[in-house]
Order: C-alpha cells, then structure tokens, then sequence
C-alpha cells in the first residue's frame, strides 16, 4: 500500500484528498445545517439526536480525508525515509507514534464536541443562562485542538525533512526544508510540486 502511494501521480492523491473533503462540505453545509435549523423550529427537543447523526456522517467523510492524508505522510516517513543513508536518517520513532496519538485525540474531540452540544440545548430549552456546566468541556475541546496542532506541525516537518534528505543524500536543517514545510501545509497545492519529486527519489533507486 505504502509503496503504491510513493509511486502514484500527483492528480491521483490530489483526488483521493479532496473528494472526502468536498462531499464532508457538500453534507455539512447542504444537508446538516438546513437539517438543524429545520429541526429547530419544527422540533427542538430532537435537536441533539439530529445533530449527532450529521455529525457522524461529517466525521466519516473527514476521517477518510484524514486518513488519505496520514498514509501518505506514512508513505514518506516509513518508506521514503528508507532511501536516506542509515547514518544521516533521522530517528522516526516519534513520527511512528504521533499519527495514533492524534487519531485517539480526535475522537475524544468528538467527545467533547458532542456532549457540549447537548448541554448547550439543554440550557436554551430551560432558557437558562448557566455556562458552568459547559465550559470543562469548551476548555477541553481547544486544548486538544491546540494539541493537535503542535502534533501536525511535527508531521509536516518530519515529512519535509524525509524528502529533501533522500532528494539530496544528505542530512537536512529546517532551513532546507522549510518551502517543503509550507507546501506540505497546504498540501492540496503543494502534492502537484512534492508528489512528482517523490516519484523521481523512487524511480531513481529502482
């Protein structure tokens, strides 16, 4: 599988990508939100059950994207990094373990997301004004969004610094890597300059 996305075109990836991510937009703005404002006015009392259903769907449609996207950063950072010299490699061990450590945390994130989903319509069908009872959760929700950002960062990185190392055969600094950084980070631009690169590294070494 690794190996099959190492050797794949850019446009190949650039689909697999984006599609998830489209039909997650197409659900979320065509079908969930018209759903919870009809929901709303028509039935507030089912309002959670509605919401986490579309939720759900949304999160299934995100966690494909995601998962496109964590196998090709496991493509580089298992397979790719294997073309770079055992004496200037890189120790991936953290690499090996964050992408799982970020799964985990999402799905507490859901967690959370849903839980103070639920508080929020418990209080505005009682018409209260309490926040108490949410804000664990509304604290919670950010620290693990900002969790998973600093885990990101370190993928990208990671992955820059695999491919500019097996590019070269030589051992990279974040300055040599840094364009490589920003295009992984708006990698849906950024895989029509990476992807071609990575297909040269493997085709080279055959």
């Amino acid at each position: 599988m690794l190996d099959i996305i190492l050797r794949a075109k850019h446009w190949q990836i650039f689909t697999a990508l984006t599609i998830p991510s489209i039909l997650q937009m197409v659900w979320q703005f065509g079908v969930m939100f018209p759903n919870l404002e009809q929901t709303l006015i028509t039935e507030p009392s089912n309002l959670t059950s509605t919401f986490n259903t579309d939720t759900y769907i949304v999160v299934v449609f995100a966690f494909i994207s995601m998962l496109v996207l964590f196998l090709w950063f496991a493509a580089i950072g298992l397979k790719l990094y294997k073309y770079i010299p055992k004496e200037i490699a890189p120790n991936n061990l953290i690499f090996k373990i964050v992408p799982f450590v970020i799964f985990i945390s999402y799905a507490v994130m859901l967690y959370f997301v849903t839980n103070m989903f639920e508080m929020m319509i418990e209080e505005m069908l009682q018409d209260s004004k309490s926040v108490e009872k949410i804000l664990p959760y509304f604290f919670s929700f950010f620290g693990i969004i900002l969790f998973n950002g600093i885990c990101f960062l370190y993928i990208i990185a990671f992955t820059a610094k695999v491919i500019v190392s097996a590019e070269r055969q030589a051992k990279a600094k974040f300055t040599d890597y840094i364009a490589e950084f920003f295009l992984i980070w708006l990698i849906p631009i950024g895989i029509w300059f990476l992807q071609p690169r990575i297909n040269k590294i493997v085709d080279m070494k055959k």
